[in-house]
């Protein structure tokens, strides 16, 4: 263990850099480098993943990750988080160590990571199909590549039958076309992952028929606005059509009332003029090739080409906005000022576009103006865009991709490889729960697979105008107000249990997105929005077991909100069925397994919050050996519509969803021998008897014995004696075999013993408050701490600005405070967790994270 920190903690400079620093004179001096902390180690084929977390500092020039035993190590750049370290023996139980490399100083080492024994792979999982097109005597397959294995894909392997038509691609290919195929045959369509282990269980579609090329689809996303300062014009842009029936689309025909307008490919956006200003059009886009002119897509409403926007409005020009130098508590400074920006004055409404130093653009009330030397600096408030247009309709819509966006947050103890595959949005994704006990005779309890989604959404808003009776002020009002987002999810996981006695992961956030804000033009208003995705995984297991299941899941989910002046909120849902599958290798005599895969797309309006959808998809899959059923797998779904649309004054929540159905069953119940009380927990000494029941199944002679490697003894009474020596935690595996008889086959049934010391559980009711100037948390500790000495606690921060893994704070007791933060929390937020750790090792994070938004400061 390394050395601890002095009470009550050590707080790492860069986090108060950033969160009390008003600039480099207010700047704190820095404090001592910390070592890293390891968070995660992910056992591969003869290798192991590690992640941690670690101070970024400019002396660091980066790790040195070490096994132990064996020493095998491996150098990673400063700036990484995570590290492969090959040339490991499988079956063996290895620790890991990060080490700081430094110019200068003294490098810091971690402490010993918790075991992971790397093991033989297995085939790679089931990959997610994309799309399958029918093309002429061809058909065309996207896909999205699975869980690994454990071992690296060395190819895709795609076939069509009847008629054995095959193709071989390389792993990091996403797509093939199968040619030579016969138009109006029905062929199944199957991708399979290849690694060291073998090719893995494949992705099918059926009854794909090849046809001659047709026209395009529908293209996608329509959205309509009124343009620049005219009152006779809407500006149309739309997305391509996913499939443009195997000729290149040639170009696009816009259409409001009788006036159409054509661009040719690639132009995704049109202006419409000579409309009536106060008429309502609804536009409608269709896409071309050579073939044809395919169907139509349409705006969600109609939109009137009129827009009015207060007098009192600003809209900031680029050259004035190129002079913005600094954005801090609602002060905006800007140096060497021009001549829009000299003119401004109390009360007025200042709004821009998106820019270098103002990614969500710019929404805001000035409430004083000074000048600085050569700086302006502009004090302001929230705005409310109603107050802006006073009178405007806009019909918005569009999909989510990650372009130029880059992961905002990652949890310790997930792997998650965010990436685009075609339309979608990917992610590769490993789980380790924090049940203590993770790991026996190779096997590890975890969660691995592939999660894809592929978001849309529609915004459409009416403002009218009226008199303020007080400021005799136009201002606008939000009379109606619909908005609609869905995601399409599929997904392929595999979770494997060894010897759980019980217990849930966190739900823990893989990742939280933030995507590239999206500028509507409202006349000249351009109002910005800032889209964000969340995905977040919890894998709950109970039972004992060695037990594997891999699962395949398909669904659209969505939701509605609609609000009219007079009649408020209503809400209405857009799921579908769900489409799931499950396949097993081994089975358990009693398991329940639950992965919930909670996702939200979030919106705001000029960085403030706005709508969204919440969505929990999850499966369910059960074994219960006496029950009929015995084994079948749950979908469900729960979707609401939530959100305060800050900039509009409205708030809502409006639940639309909450189903299950079971998609897989079996007849049960299912014959054999079993073992009551299979999972069991007893201190560093005793002993636990243990009997054998029958369902459906002959009587015969019994004998008890332990599986290889594992403590303690057995009697031919089924009495287990723990003789495991020290306190650190040991797992036995207990076989009961019948023999076979003359009248009665040969079968065997298993359960599991843990013993002794192991890491802590994870700390609870993580919360926030704030004492003066100060960010006081305080935490409860882990139900279980293991019983494996003092416990030292670390609170993690992830903070807009500074990088979570510069963000640590150590302290043994259940409090940590961040001197001088109160400011800067409440303008940025936050999103934080704690972690407890004793000699035997790290346990897993508190869950919920705890999440401080930012306030209205």
């Amino acid at each position: 263990m390394r050395c601890r920190f002095p009470r009550p903690l050590l707080v790492l400079a860069l986090l108060l850099g950033a969160l009390v620093a008003p600039g480099p004179a207010g700047a704190l001096a820095a404090a001592p480098l910390q070592p890293p902390l390891v968070t995660q180690v992910f056992p591969r084929d003869s290798a192991a993943d590690v992640s941690f977390v670690a101070d970024t500092d400019p002396v660091i020039t980066g790790f040195l990750v070490t096994a132990s035993p064996g020493g095998r190590s491996v150098r990673v750049p400063a700036d990484a988080r995570t590290a492969r370290v090959t040339g490991l023996a499988n079956g063996t139980a290895y620790r890991f160590t990060v080490r700081q490399e430094v110019s200068r100083g003294r490098a810091l080492l971690s402490d010993p990571s918790e075991q992971a024994t790397p093991r033989t792979a297995r085939p790679p999982g089931e990959p997610v199909l994309g799309a399958v097109y029918a093309r002429n005597r061809a058909v065309e397959v996207e896909w999205t590549a699975p869980d690994d294995g454990g071992a690296p894909i060395s190819a895709f392997t795609v076939t069509a039958t009847p008629g054995g038509h095959r193709v071989t691609v390389g792993p990091e290919t996403a797509s093939a076309a199968l040619a030579g195929l016969a138009n109006g045959t029905a062929y199944t369509v199957a991708v399979r992952a290849v690694n060291k282990a073998g090719p893995g269980a494949p992705a099918e579609q059926s009854g794909v028929r090849p046809r001659p090329d047709t026209a395009p689809a529908a293209p996608l996303d329509v959205s309509a606005s009124p343009d620049g300062g005219r009152d006779s014009a809407l500006r149309v842009t739309w997305t391509p059509p996913e499939d443009d029936g195997g000729a290149p689309v040639t170009g696009y025909r816009v259409t409001a009332g009788g006036t159409t307008v054509r661009t040719a490919a690639p132009i995704t956006e049109a202006v419409i003029d000579g409309l009536s200003p106060d008429e309502e059009y609804t536009v409608s886009v269709t896409a071309a090739n050579a073939v044809g002119t395919g169907p139509a897509a349409r705006t969600e409403e109609p939109v009137a080409p009129r827009v009015d926007v207060a007098a009192r409005t600003v809209v900031l020009s680029a050259a004035s906005m190129a002079t913005l130098t600094g954005k801090e508590l609602g002060e905006l400074r800007f140096t060497g000022p021009t001549r829009q920006l000299l003119g401004l004055r109390t009360g007025q409404i200042i709004v821009a576009d998106t820019g270098p130093r103002a990614p969500d653009g710019l929404l805001r009330t000035v409430t004083g103006v000074r000048r600085q030397g050569t700086t302006l600096v502009v004090a302001t408030a929230d705005a409310d865009l109603s107050r802006v247009l006073t009178d405007a309709q806009v019909s918005a819509a569009g999909e989510l991709t990650d372009e130029g966006a880059e992961p905002g947050y990652l949890h310790p103890g997930v792997r998650a490889e965010p990436v685009t595959v075609g339309n979608d949005l990917a992610f590769g994704l490993t789980i380790r729960p924090g049940d203590n006990t993770r790991e026996f005779a190779g096997l590890s309890t975890s969660i691995s697979g592939t999660v894809t989604l592929d978001p849309h959404w529609d915004l459409v808003v009416r403002t009218t105008g009226e008199t303020d009776p007080d400021t005799g002020e136009d201002i606008g009002e939000v009379t109606d107000l619909t908005f609609a987002a869905g995601v399409d999810v599929k997904a392929s996981v595999t979770t494997t249990v060894a010897g759980t006695v019980g217990g849930s992961s966190q739900a823990v956030t893989l990742a939280s997105l933030p995507l590239a804000a999206i500028t509507v033009p409202i006349g000249p208003v351009p109002v910005v929005i800032v889209p964000t995705l969340t995905l977040s995984a919890q894998l709950s297991v109970s039972g004992s077991l060695e037990f594997t299941a891999t699962a395949t899941y398909e669904q659209h989910i969505g939701g509605v909100a609609d609000y009219a002046l007079q009649d408020g909120w209503s809400g209405r849902s857009t799921t579908t069925d769900p489409v799931a599958d499950v396949t097993t290798d081994r089975l358990s005599p009693s398991v329940t397994a639950q992965l919930d895969l909670p996702a939200a797309i979030s919106f705001e309006l000029y960085g403030a919050i706005g709508p969204g959808l919440q969505f929990v998809p999850y499966l369910k899959f059960v074994t219960a050996p006496t029950e009929n059923p015995w084994a079948h797998l749950d979908v469900g779904v729960r979707v609401e519509v939530t959100g305060g649309i800050k900039k509009l004054n409205l708030e809502y929540a409006v639940p639309v969803a909450d189903f299950s159905r079971t998609v897989w069953s079996t007849e049960g119940p299912l014959a054999g021998i079993y073992i009551e009380d299979p999972t069991r927990v007893l201190p560093a000494s005793g002993s636990t008897t243990f009997t054998v029941s029958r369902r459906n199944w002959c009587e015969g002679p019994v004998f008890w014995s332990l599986a290889e490697g594992s403590p303690g003894t057995i009697s031919q009474d089924g009495v287990y004696t723990n003789t495991a020596s020290g306190t650190g935690p040991a797992l036995a595996k207990i076989i009961a075999t019948q023999a076979l008889t003359s009248s009665c086959p040969g079968t065997r049934t298993e359960a599991f013993v843990r013993t002794g010391s192991t890491v802590p559980s994870a700390p609870r009711n993580l919360t926030l408050a704030y004492q003066g100037d100060d960010a006081v948390f305080t935490w409860d500790p882990p139900e279980n701490d293991g019983n494996g000495g003092r416990l030292v606690y670390s609170l993690v921060a992830d903070v807009p600005g500074v990088d979570p893994d510069d963000s640590i704070v150590y302290s043994y007791d259940t409090t940590a405070t961040l001197p001088g933060a109160e400011r800067s929390l409440r303008a940025d937020g936050g999103r934080f967790w704690v972690i407890a750790e004793n000699d035997i090792g790290t346990g897993p994070p508190s869950s919920p994270d705890l999440v401080a938004p930012p306030e209205d400061y």
